[in-house]
């Protein structure tokens, strides 16, 4: 009789600690939860990098050194071409301010053309 109440009183103890374990999980996720989401949407990116101090340096025969920096960590891609049928030059990372890109086996003597373009993480792009 005596095994049959102690068994008893412990299945009682183990449900209401499952219980107060149970609410103090669904506290824990509201409470640490909640901050991070609001906080995330607040802080949507919404506009493009401001690409400038664009730069065309080590000018050979066959290459060119362009560089630029932007307000904001981005990626860095030219687009260049004897005409604005432009071909590409990418560096995809988007971890970086000031950027350079060394276009290479140019025709000598040729003027070209290029457009800059970084895109921030969020798919914001400065041209």
């Amino acid at each position: 009789m005596k095994a049959k109440k102690l068994l008893f009183f412990n299945s009682i103890l183990f449900l209401l600690i499952l219980i107060i374990i149970f609410f103090i999980g669904i506290f824990a996720i509201k409470y640490f939860s909640a901050p991070q989401a609001v906080a995330q949407e607040e802080e949507e990116d919404v506009s493009p990098p401001l690409v400038y101090n664009i730069k065309v340096e080590s000018v050979s025969n066959a290459s060119s050194t362009i560089t630029w920096e932007t307000d904001e960590l981005a990626d860095s891609l030219i687009n260049y071409g004897l005409n604005k049928d432009y071909g590409i030059a990418r560096d995809p990372r988007f971890d970086k301010v000031e950027h350079k890109i060394i276009i290479e086996d140019l025709l000598p003597g040729m003027n070209y053309y290029f457009r800059i373009t970084s895109t921030d993480s969020s798919g914001n792009q400065g041209i």
